[in-house]
């Protein structure tokens, strides 16, 4: 439903729509349920795995067997290079502070020789990269545009080389080894010289040198693949090797902006970048790595319109916390002419804001919907661009998207002076389409009503309340597909109620079992069915047994009754009683029994008494049973006077084990004291 006077219409981009034939997604993406981020390719290498011998930028192991050392670039204040030792010598200077808010466990301590940075004349901007060598650290400032080697405990600047360069950074023999995207250059550590070396592959994210060999992680759409530096140029590299040749960062895990040391003594310390204690980051399994972005541009979408005024944009998506998503909107009139940068209208639904410390988000994610208005001169064609981002753990999933053309709103229905001015005009347009959107999420909450009222479609929160237009309590012990199917079928079963088949139908939809109903009336009157009695087999009902009759019935041999017609008491003995049996086991517990009674007094006719019995393990002959509901063929249990035999009744005689001269054998002779126990 529209509130203006124009009717609207839409175009729907979505799986079953054939999203495929509108829009066209590079390497990163994959077009099938959703729209979301492919998976790495199988040679890329976990950067978990890979951090135990090529860590990242901000973090390098010092000389000892405990110290590390660590950048912290804004948003830390103040940027500073800060040495960690975690061992039991530095957690001796925790204060009680950081006792309590670190929790159970060893944290790291994090120390620096000026709070403004790593020398009293120098002050970081914004540190990226840090290497360790013996007696040397090398620290690349980006802010400040220099590479700095300081000593270890960062009291003296030794030497400083101009570099703007991203990093990462690496100590290679006499001299340093730094990145610059695909770039790599050396510095002499004697003289300055700068060398150029062989251009990577790919962006380089992380950089190592090991037995003199230089080794790099390159980054592609988020995913990392190992090469080294040979002879003849880069070329590709096992991870096992570079293990064997490495010496072992002592990093035990690794997350966007946490690591986890390992102690020497044993156990790990956990630190984000800033020096806080932090938790270890969630695993992730391998199979889930996914690219970090991807664009997906359509196709010029035709309206049929000319000059066409674009109105809304409704995605249905799933956003998890470490991605983004970005939407650009363009329309054109000639669907060749290419789109200028500054056309497109951008609008960034998420950004990438990580905790730090935190791993990647865990638990459900709820699907949301992104609604807005475009805002782009009339044309008859649009171009639409999504770019979704991601950390490499997690993607953004689109599910659907819905344009709406043309506009149409309420505006329209006003007097013509409040659209004479066209700013003013494009300002009302976008202010009331707001109620409109409103107005129309009403309409359609009509319209979904009556699935509300359908057991299979209604939510699982509003199956109770559907219960209560049919007088129907819903046990809050019964599963959903239980409630579901009661409602479902309790229209068949109003019609049909008091009758063994209702009975039967609700005992199954309930317990999940078919009982057997057994009406006492019928079965145990033979003389009420013509050819049931047998002569010499079946006793015929006397009267003069059932009540006292003067003339009649012998003293002491009839019960005494005031009420009723004596004539039908061969009709009233045992009518209006059934008995319900199910099978034992988890059927046959006191609280199964009681929930299992009360459901069969709800359901049965108010002049009825039912007997609810669950099965045994005893069959006795001559009384009715069925196979499978209250007997189970097997062999006898051992007999228990007074608990399940009594003599002359339900004894079943037969020759026991003998065993210690406890037993006694029917037959055969017995010594008192040696053979047979008297108790």
């Amino acid at each position: 439903m529209t509130c203006g006077p124009v009717p609207t219409t839409f175009r729907i981009l979505a799986r079953d729509a054939s999203w495929e034939l509108d829009l066209a997604p590079d390497a990163g993406a994959v077009l099938g349920e959703a729209i979301e981020l492919a998976l790495r390719e199988a040679a890329s290498v976990d950067p978990g795995a890979l951090a135990a011998v090529m860590p990242p930028a901000w973090i390098a192991r010092g000389g000892g067997a405990c110290t590390w050392y660590v950048v912290s670039s804004p948003p830390c204040a103040p940027p500073a290079l800060r040495r960690a030792g975690p061992c039991a010598g530095s957690l001796a200077a925790m204060t009680e502070r950081d006792r309590s808010s670190a929790g159970q466990g060893p944290r790291a301590t994090l120390a620096r020789g000026n709070p403004r940075g790593i020398a009293c004349h120098v002050t970081l901007v914004n540190p990226v990269a840090v290497a360790v060598t013996r007696g040397l650290v090398a620290v690349l400032d980006a802010g400040r545009g220099e590479l700095l080697i300081v000593s270890p405990g960062g009291e003296r600047v030794i030497t400083a080389f101009p570099c703007r360069a991203p990093g990462p950074i690496a100590f290679s023999r006499r001299s340093i080894v730094v990145a610059d995207g695909r770039a790599l250059a050396a510095y002499d550590l004697v003289g300055g010289a700068r060398r150029e070396l062989v251009t990577a592959p790919g962006t380089i994210a992380r950089l190592a040198v090991a037995q003199g060999v230089v080794w790099a992680a390159i980054d592609t759409a988020g995913a990392l693949t190992l090469v080294r530096l040979g002879t003849g140029g880069w070329e590709p590299a096992p991870l096992a090797e570079l293990v064997a040749a490495a010496p072992d960062t002592g990093i035990a895990a690794l997350g966007a902006d946490t690591a986890c040391l390992q102690i020497p003594r044993g156990g790990s310390v956990c630190f984000d970048r800033c020096g806080r204690p932090a938790p270890p980051p969630s695993p992730v399994a391998r199979d889930r790595w996914f690219r970090a972005g991807a664009v997906v541009t359509s196709a010029p979408i035709d309206s049929g319109i000319p000059r066409c005024a674009w109105h809304r944009v409704r995605i249905d998506l799933e956003l998890p916390g470490r991605t983004g998503l970005e939407i650009a909107l363009a329309t054109l009139d000639d669907p060749t002419s290419p789109v200028a940068a500054e056309d497109w209208q951008v609008v960034d639904v998420g950004e990438i804001t990580p905790t730090r410390g935190q791993g990647p988000a865990q638990g459900p994610v709820q699907p949301s919907t992104c609604d807005f208005l475009i805002d782009q001169p009339p044309g008859r064609y649009l171009a639409l661009r999504l770019v979704l981002r991601g950390d490499g753990t997690t993607t953004p999933r689109i599910r659907r998207i819905r344009l709406d053309f043309p506009r149409s709103t309420s505006a329209m229905r006003l007097p013509g002076v409040y659209r004479e001015d066209p700013v003013a005009t494009d300002f009302l347009e976008r202010f009331v389409a707001m109620f409109d959107a409103s107005i129309e999420d009403l309409d359609r909450a009509i319209e979904c009503f009556p699935v509300l009222l359908d057991p299979a479609t209604a939510p699982a929160e509003a199956l109770a309340w559907l219960g209560t237009f049919l007088d129907i309590a819903l046990d809050p012990a019964w599963s959903e597909a239980t409630r579901r199917a009661i409602l479902g079928e309790a229209p068949t079963l109003y019609r049909q109620r008091g009758t063994p088949r209702a009975l039967a139908r609700s005992i199954e939809l309930v317990t999940g079992v078919t009982p057997a109903i057994q009406e006492l009336g019928g079965s145990l009157r033979p003389f009420g069915r013509l050819g049931a009695g047998r002569v010499g087999e079946v006793r015929l009902f006397g009267r003069a047994r059932a009540r006292v009759r003067l003339g009649a019935s012998v003293l002491g041999s009839a019960p005494l009754h005031s009420y009723g017609d004596p004539d039908r008491d061969h009709i009233a003995a045992l009518g209006w009683r059934i008995v319900v049996q199910v099978p034992g086991g988890e059927h046959a517990t006191p609280e199964a029994l009681a929930r299992l009674r009360r459901l069969v007094d709800a359901q049965k006719p108010a002049h009825v008494t039912a007997v609810v019995r669950a099965g045994t393990e005893i069959a006795l002959l001559g009384n009715d049973y069925a196979v499978g509901i209250d007997t189970r063929l097997g062999g006898l249990p051992a007999s228990w006077l007074g608990t399940n035999t009594r003599l002359a009744r339900r004894t079943v005689l037969a020759r026991g084990p003998v065993r210690g001269g406890a037993g006694f054998a029917v037959g055969t002779a017995s010594a008192i004291a040696i053979q047979t126990v008297l108790s």
